[in-house]
């Protein structure tokens, strides 16, 4: 009894077909259905501990804004709101002094180098400060506002700098 080659790759093919349709290999198939759920799930967790928001931060803007500090930022920046709402120039003095002052401590805690506020924008790139010529009008206005007793303030100018001041919280997601 001779066997042919025929014969040969058609017992294999059967014996293929055979395992391919077995229990065993269709228990294997949910197995690695599972496992790869799983691997996929662990992949989402990891990134959202890692926290992919920050690192994508720290990409853009070469630093972060700790998280922390924005519940605090928040709550002083409505002062800020409260005293632009406000019929006097000394309100909005007031408010140009705080937005300043927030904007500073966003700047410190984000770790830019420098000792304060102007060496701090002088120092940072235009990818982390998009506004940096504006911050430093406002804060020349603020330190115009500080050294001259009688330094007068139009409403529309208080806007106008509380407006950079914003925008700039609101950028590194302080606001």
């Amino acid at each position: 009894m001779e066997i042919t080659f025929g014969e040969i790759v058609a017992s294999l093919l059967r014996f293929i077909a055979s395992f391919w349709n077995s229990p065993f290999l269709d228990f294997l198939r949910f197995l690695l259905a599972v496992y790869t759920i799983v691997l996929f799930l662990d992949l989402i967790m990891l990134l959202i501990l890692r926290d992919v928001k920050k690192d994508i931060r720290v990409g853009k803007f070469g630093a972060d804004m700790p998280v922390a500090h924005r519940k605090f930022i928040k709550k002083q920046w409505k002062i800020v709101s409260e005293h632009m709402s406000g019929h006097t120039d000394s309100d909005w003095k007031i408010a140009i002094l705080e937005a300043d002052r927030i904007v500073d401590y966003v700047l410190e805690i984000s770790r830019f180098p420098g000792t304060n506020f102007r060496e701090r924008v002088e120092l940072a790139s235009s990818e982390q400060l998009s506004r940096k010529e504006d911050l430093l009008r406002a804060h020349l206005i603020r330190n115009s506002i500080i050294k001259e007793s009688s330094f007068s303030l139009d409403h529309s100018t208080a806007k106008e700098l509380i407006a950079i001041y914003e925008s700039v919280l609101s950028s590194w997601g302080a606001l």
